[in-house]
């Protein structure tokens, strides 16, 4: 009874999770108001669809968001690898626990507080925007110093459990100081380091907040989260849920495969 309830219990979250996003991907095809806005009655339609792939504003914001997202998401993970890296490295203890605590303030921080202490920061420092300035790089700065903060907290742990004889190996083996570290330390934490990058674009492609307030740039969230509830919207919603779960999906088989694998090894040895 306790397996069968936990599984049940398991199975009972993600239905509630799946449920409103399979709502959202089925009103997708619905017909919007007359001003464009989602309207609660069912009305088959592929408005929201045609809107997504003809509107020039939707497609260049989409356009926008991809790049800025996987810029910003490959600065990130470059960024965090060798901050963690640094940190296996450390041997003082308390400098290590300092810069742990401190990276994990922003975690807990307000987007809105750290986008306005961000706009603060670059008013001084550059000055107001001027017109015609739409702030990009002020906007890759700011997604940088909110995400960064995720990716460490990812990469840490797995860092930590990187063996320096596979480092001194290496070198022994006449591998340069650089060669080796992308020889042992880089591959060792390539599993991680790719999970990372899609959680900094995910972050990325979702942020309104400080976007909003330190550029002027369009992107795909302020269009979403600026103007009210419109088909595309769905449409836009509906395409992440169909990458999401086929993502899921094939990870979940993957594990499994491993799963049965080990358990026939286990019965054979």
């Amino acid at each position: 009874m306790g397996k069968i309830f936990k599984k049940s219990y398991i199975y009972l979250i993600l239905i509630l999770f799946y449920i409103p996003l399979l709502i959202g991907a089925i009103y997708s095809f619905s017909e919007g108001k007359e001003k464009g806005n989602m309207s609660s009655k069912f009305k088959l339609s592929g408005e929201g669809w045609s809107q997504l792939v003809n509107d020039s504003d939707i497609s260049y914001a989409i356009l926008n968001t991809t790049f800025i997202a996987i810029f910003v998401a490959l600065i990130v993970v470059t960024l965090s690898l060798l901050t963690v890296f640094g940190l296996w490295r450390q041997k003082n203890i308390v400098a290590k626990s300092y810069v742990k605590s401190s990276s994990n303030i922003p975690l807990i921080n307000p987007d809105v507080i750290t986008a306005i202490s961000l706009a603060l920061a670059f008013g001084v420092m550059f000055g107001t925007l001027q017109f015609g300035n739409s702030g990009y790089e002020r906007l890759i700065i700011s997604q940088v110093t909110m995400i960064i903060p995720f990716a460490i907290s990812i990469m840490y742990p797995r860092s930590e459990k990187f063996q320096a004889s596979l480092f001194e190996a290496s070198k022994d083996l006449g591998y340069g100081p650089i060669k080796t570290w992308f020889k042992t330390y880089f591959r060792f934490m390539l599993p991680v380091s790719l999970a990372s990058l899609i959680i900094s674009i995910s972050l990325s492609f979702d942020d309104f907040i400080i976007t909003r307030i330190v550029s002027k740039e369009t992107t795909i969230g302020k269009l979403m989260y600026e103007g009210s509830l419109q088909p595309w919207v769905m449409a836009m919603g509906t395409i992440i849920l169909i990458i999401t779960l086929s993502s899921s999906i094939i990870i979940s088989i993957k594990n499994s495969k491993k799963v049965k694998k080990y358990k026939k090894m286990k019965v054979g040895s």
